[in-house]
């Protein structure tokens, strides 16, 4: 059994819907202090839980997860076990030498003992039980009585438990090992119980600041979810249909009560493909089918241009988040822009198509399968004609309002290998711009605009790497027959990702393509606050939800590469 157990400031404490209940509107979600060792709890009267350790002689992590922290912490010549576990979403549990506990309250109120406290219209209780050398405590919003000390052992090992009974991981690399068990930490963390539209457990994209399901996060996350467990995949993918409106449109991100009202990447068919071809659940096709067609038909309806490409909505008064509907929320590509015949969402929609014909033979429908893959045929034919400009030779979005290309490279225009929508010639063209030192081929690649932009940087999706966009480029990749290439990236993603992980103790939301930086020091729509504050300004988020799900598929997928 591997454990993850570096320590990071700002990596997420939480209770998993994997365990229990997990209301939204009532949990301790905590982040990881950088100058004591314990947490900040972001509750409503918010608070830092930790172990005083002043004097101690020496501190050494064997665990650090999504919901347990256990360390060796030697004091006075005598090593201690210690430790915080999530006993449910609203009590923490755990243990440390005698007289070393400290609870603050951010207003200044500091407690070490037993001890009940209001805040509004929530109440705080910290229980402290003296038991030998070691305090057990426990921290509760919820009311808790319980306290034991069996029970804060046990809880403490049922947390463990979880990554004894983790599948087998082949892999030689023990560097990759721990990081594949962050990564299933991390994913662990994400999961929510069944409540308000959700019929079933659902994801988020990393708890805080993010609470909220998005769309294709949850497919992303189905990827890696698998892992865990068929169900947990399936759920992850029906949880999103279960935000879908009767006229089909589904929102690019839901709570239990409520849902925006832009959509996002249609890749819901493509994951219930994945899906259906790892389980082979026919059953579970035939549930989604018909919802996802209605979406599909949506974004027909309400994105296509009359040239019969797809276009995004465009925030246009917005400086940080012209196109939040892309997903690519400030890249360059919609820098004074309105709607464009995107390419983007083009090659989604028929890779989408491509899944939806695929899930009509499996499930015996002729017809069905007829009219997907005409779509298909036309929609590729247009992507191919309509969005290549032979000048370049590569593909770009194009402004129906006079014709011309907007002529902002980006690592999106690489989708049409994922789709299946260029020759060979087109092909082989991109291939030279990914493999160009001052376009894509960065030191990490792949670079999300071209390095020779005037925009590039370090600002989100103006330069960074994104590893759903890697993930999505190993695939399309492996599809046109560049089996190498595909492998050579997906090993490169990986380990940037470890090594970063070895030296943070986090996976991040994106990265430096310059592999020169931590990404914790990346803009992201603003200047870098430190230490870590997303209460104040969002950075490159810490244990995020995609990042891990697909680095955790990748390995899995690939163990023999690693």
């Amino acid at each position: 059994m591997i454990l993850p157990d570096i320590w990071g400031q700002g990596q997420l404490f939480a209770y998993s819907g994997m365990d229990g209940a997990v209301p939204y509107d009532a949990q301790m979600i905590g982040a990881l202090l950088g100058d004591h060792a314990g947490v900040r709890l972001h509750t409503k009267a918010p608070c830092e839980l930790y172990w005083h350790t002043e004097g101690c002689n020496d501190l050494r992590w064997t665990a650090v997860t999504s919901d347990l922290l256990r360390a060796d912490l030697v004091a006075a010549g005598k090593r201690y076990d210690c430790y915080f576990a999530f006993y449910s979403a609203a009590t923490i549990v755990g243990r440390c030498p005698a007289d070393r506990l400290r609870l603050i309250f951010l207003s200044g109120e500091a407690y070490t003992a037993t001890v009940t406290r209001t805040f509004g219209n929530e109440t705080y209780q910290l229980t402290v039980l003296r038991d030998g050398d070691y305090d057990y405590f426990s921290l509760s919003t919820e009311g808790f009585s319980s306290l034991i000390p069996e029970l804060c052992q046990q809880t403490a090992q049922a947390r463990t438990d979880f990554y004894a009974a983790l599948p087998d991981l082949p892999v030689r690399d023990a560097a990759v090992a721990k990081t594949f068990a962050k990564c299933v930490s991390v994913m662990k963390s994400q999961v929510y119980s069944p409540q308000g539209c959700f019929g079933q457990r659902w994801t988020t994209p990393n708890r805080l600041p993010h609470k909220a399901l998005w769309l294709w996060d949850s497919v992303f996350h189905s990827f890696g979810n698998f892992i865990l467990g068929e169900d947990l995949a399936k759920e992850s993918l029906l949880s999103v249909l279960d935000t879908q409106r009767e006229d089909g449109f589904i929102p690019h991100m839901a709570t239990p009560d409520g849902r925006s009202e832009i959509t996002q990447p249609p890749v819901l068919a493509w994951g219930v493909q994945q899906y259906v071809q790892r389980s082979g659940d026919l059953a579970f096709a035939a549930d989604c089918f018909d919802r996802l067609c209605a979406y599909l038909h949506w974004n027909e309806q309400n994105r296509q241009s009359k040239n019969g490409l797809y276009f995004w909505f465009v925030e246009r008064d917005s400086v940080h988040c012209r196109c939040g509907e892309s997903g690519m929320d400030n890249c360059s590509r919609f820098d004074g822009v309105q709607e464009m015949d995107c390419i983007d969402f083009s090659c989604f929609m028929l890779r989408d198509g491509e899944a939806m014909a695929d899930l009509a033979q499996r499930l015996n429908r002729p017809q069905d399968a007829a009219q997907w893959q005409a779509f298909c045929d036309t929609l590729r034919q247009n992507i191919m004609t309509r969005l290549w400009d032979e000048r370049d030779g590569f593909f770009y979005d194009r402004r129906p309002d006079n014709g011309q290309f907007n002529r902002v490279r980006s690592v999106a225009s690489f989708l049409p290998l994922l789709a299946g929508a260029c020759n060979e010639e087109q092909k082989q063209s991109m291939l030279r711009y990914l493999d160009d030192p001052k376009e894509f081929c960065s030191p990490f690649p792949v670079a999300g605009i071209a390095m020779s932009e005037p925009t590039f940087g370090t600002d989100m999706w103006r330069g960074p790497v994104w590893i759903n966009y890697n993930y999505m480029l190993v695939q399309g990749l492996e599809r046109c027959g560049e089996s190498a290439r595909a492998e050579q990236l997906l090993t490169a993603t990986v380990r940037e990702l470890t090594k970063w992980y070895l030296a943070d103790g986090t996976l991040y939301e994106f990265y430096d393509s310059l592999g020169a930086r931590s990404p914790k020091l990346l803009e992201r729509k603003g200047a870098v606050i430190e230490p870590y504050q997303f209460t104040m300004r969002y950075q490159s988020v810490r244990d995020y939800g995609w990042t891990c799900a697909l680095y955790a598929a990748m390995v899995y997928q690939h163990s023999e590469l690693f």
